[in-house]
């Protein structure tokens, strides 16, 4: 089939539609309607990356001389922009060890190891004097330390929640789990900006054996030969944690069953039980980042969103979530993002739907007394149980591939690692 674009020349389509007094715009909608057309005008578009403007090969021999003396010098200039790089990245690795005995002393008072003195809990004088008005307006002057529980309940959970590139990716599932997150710690890899470790801390629970999950980045600094600008150290891949679920607690995936019914034949109007496991959206899932094949320089534009996705969530905890905590867990973080209005978040009932945990739906566990005791704790109401199964009646010829187990067998297992 020859190429859309050398048979159909737009503009001349377009003009020769008007001058006979028809519609220029449908034409074009038409044009951009064609699948055929789409993808040829996309195939041009992409051949046209990275070709030379034309201005260097029209410009005298001396001017392409003393453009070349310029090229050189800035690759002198990005060596040294290498050089910054590094020595940033060390001054990184420095103020975080003084960084450690700070977050040491916040988790003690989160776990409630510690328990501050009135000389710790002094604020600058104008948000001591803005705090105490709020807590004689909302009668805080009750006797303190009645039916108080120990530390801060679910400090990780809402600093989390707070947090947009992380509340994205928590689900209400997730919740429960996330409950008995006790800790977030940095770790920078051996060597000159070449990566960096999160480690998640959990109480002993129901869902799974591991105490400790974790997730790699491990960067590349090095640049490329002949690259003019440095943009800093590129992502060469992530590693997860393999998490060891208790039987029928692994919240990233969901049984589902289907009854499909025979149409036709001997059998017809006879049904039998399909059993599937399917993946499903999980903050879990963090933790079982996309795979990346070294051999593979190319990798299609899926696959870099995901990448850039994984890595984007990764920096949040590392630069937003673990310096700021109790900011994320007050919501006052929120204040100093770009673009915030108000509470943060967006009100467009259209995005409910999206996947993920809201902020209200996060800040409703704190409702009702919640959290500092009184009644029970309040939390978003959850779908089915993990385990639990969709029911749906479909006809066979629907997935006429599906092989279901026999009788007696269990549902295939789910790879969500």
């Amino acid at each position: 089939m020859a190429d859309p674009i050398e048979e159909i020349d737009i503009t001349e389509q377009i003009a020769r539609t008007a001058n006979e007094g028809g519609d220029a715009q449908s034409v074009t909608q038409q044009l951009m309607q064609n699948p055929e057309f789409l993808a040829a005008l996309q195939a041009e578009l992409e051949g046209m990356q990275g070709q030379s403007s034309g201005l260097m090969e029209s410009l005298p021999k001396p001017i392409k001389r003393r453009v070349k003396a310029l090229k050189k010098i800035q690759l002198e200039h990005t060596a040294i922009e290498v050089e910054y790089q590094k020595e940033v990245a060390e001054l990184e690795r420095k103020y975080l060890e003084r960084f450690q005995p700070l977050y040491e002393r916040r988790q003690a008072v989160v776990i409630g190891e510690h328990e501050p003195t009135d000389e710790e809990c002094q604020l600058p004088a104008a948000e001591e004097e803005e705090e105490e008005e709020e807590e004689e307006e909302e009668g805080a002057d009750a006797a303190e330390g009645e039916d108080t529980p120990a530390g801060i309940p679910d400090f990780w959970l809402t600093a989390l929640s707070n947090c947009p590139e992380i509340a994205e990716i928590v689900e209400e599932h997730d919740v429960p789990i996330l409950e008995n997150l006790t800790n977030i710690t940095l770790e920078l890899l051996p060597g000159s900006n070449s990566g960096f470790k999160l480690s998640f801390y959990f109480k002993e629970n129901e869902y799974f054996t591991n105490t400790v999950l974790e997730k790699t980045y491990i960067l590349d600094p090095a640049p490329e030969a002949d690259d003019y600008i440095y943009e800093g150290p590129v992502l060469k891949r992530a590693e997860g944690t393999t998490i060891n679920w208790n039987k029928g607690k692994d919240v990233t995936c969901k049984v589902v069953k289907k009854t499909q019914r025979k149409k036709s034949g001997p059998n017809a109007g006879k049904t039998r039980m399909l059993v599937k496991t399917i993946k499903r959206d999980s903050f879990f899932n963090f933790f079982s980042p996309p795979q990346v094949s070294e051999d593979d320089d190319d990798e299609d534009e899926e696959l870099q969103q995901l990448l850039a996705s994984d890595y984007e969530q990764g920096d949040a905890f590392k630069e937003k979530v673990i310096p700021a905590a109790v900011l994320w867990f007050t919501g006052e973080a929120l204040e100093y993002e770009d673009g915030f209005e108000g509470d943060g978040f967006d009100d467009d009932d259209d995005d409910d739907d999206e996947g993920g945990l809201t902020r209200e739906q996060a800040m409703a566990m704190l409702a009702g007394g919640g959290m500092m005791g009184g009644g029970g704790r309040g939390r978003p109401t959850f779908g089915a149980p993990v385990g639990d199964d969709d029911d749906d009646e479909d006809d066979d010829d629907e997935d006429p591939d599906y092989q279901p187990p026999a009788e007696g067998e269990k549902p295939p297992e789910c790879k969500s690692q």
